[in-house]
């Protein structure tokens, strides 16, 4: 008898702020002069079916054959799985390695939390790097709308509710966190400015933001972070930003489709 198989597989320009704390401004260019408010958060915070039809054979030859095959298909099987878990091999201390891709990511404990010492580097959709430049994503990782973002972490970890940013706020001291916080090297650097510190290894990066209506800013001069939290209903998230300028941590909120760096908190 024959065997019948069928299948069917599926933000006016941010210039440099011109007062400590400022928030990052619209222009005409960028983002509509509605679509950033200021506001202080004080604690805000994956075909188809399948149908395998089989009638019994007649032979033991096609018997063996179909069992030949069974075998081969597990072994590919387990040799992938092998080659993805290959990827993560050799972490050093204080090391995580995100099994999608195989990057390994340092990793710091400030106070009760563990955060990822560098921005996520993980090719979601729609994600980008500054510039369209693969180089920069090596340093600054990629920048994420915010509903990507809130998926880009990988399992185990997740994006930071603005509390939990908070959290870490308080635990470095608030008046200076910016600069506790910032690498030392990788800012602009301007006589009368403050200098990163880096006080807790977290090491932020300046990888400046894509506005919606596309473009690339303030690369080395902001970092911008987002935090899991909306701000109002109206599709605007809370996120985080850093300044060569200034010392502080500040908060605000914005419309979603910007583009920003994300950093992982683990679960």
């Amino acid at each position: 008898m024959a065997l019948i198989v069928s299948c069917s597989w599926e933000f006016e320009q941010i210039d440099p702020h011109t007062r400590q704390g400022a928030p990052p401004q619209p222009s005409s260019s960028s983002i509509s002069s509605s679509s950033i408010e200021q506001s202080s958060s004080s604690s805000a915070d994956n075909s188809s079916s399948s149908s395998l039809a089989t009638s019994s054979s007649s032979s033991s030859s096609e018997e063996q054959s179909n069992s030949s095959s069974s075998g081969e298909s597990s072994s590919s099987s387990v040799e992938a799985s092998s080659s993805s878990f290959s990827l993560c091999n050799d972490l050093k201390e204080n090391q995580f390695c995100d099994e999608r891709n195989g990057k390994a990511y340092k990793l710091v404990n400030i106070g009760t939390q563990t955060w990822m010492a560098e921005n996520l580097n993980f090719d979601a959709s729609d994600s980008k790097c500054y510039d369209n430049i693969n180089t920069n994503c090596d340093t600054y990782g990629r920048l994420y709308d915010w509903e990507t973002a809130k998926t880009a972490c990988p399992k185990g970890w997740h994006l930071p509710s603005n509390d939990e940013w908070d959290v870490l706020i308080a635990t470095v001291g608030k008046p200076t966190a910016g600069t506790k916080l910032r690498a030392r090297t990788g800012w602009s650097t301007s006589s009368g400015y403050t200098v990163g510190t880096d006080d807790f290894d977290f090491s932020a990066l300046p990888g400046g933001y894509s506005p919606y209506d596309n473009g690339f800013r303030d690369s080395g001069r902001f970092g911008f972070w987002w935090s899991a939290t909306e701000s109002d209903g109206n599709n605007n998230a809370w996120y985080r930003s850093m300044s060569f300028s200034g010392v502080a941590v500040n908060d605000y909120h914005i419309v979603s489709m910007v583009l920003f760096s994300v950093r992982c908190i683990k679960d």
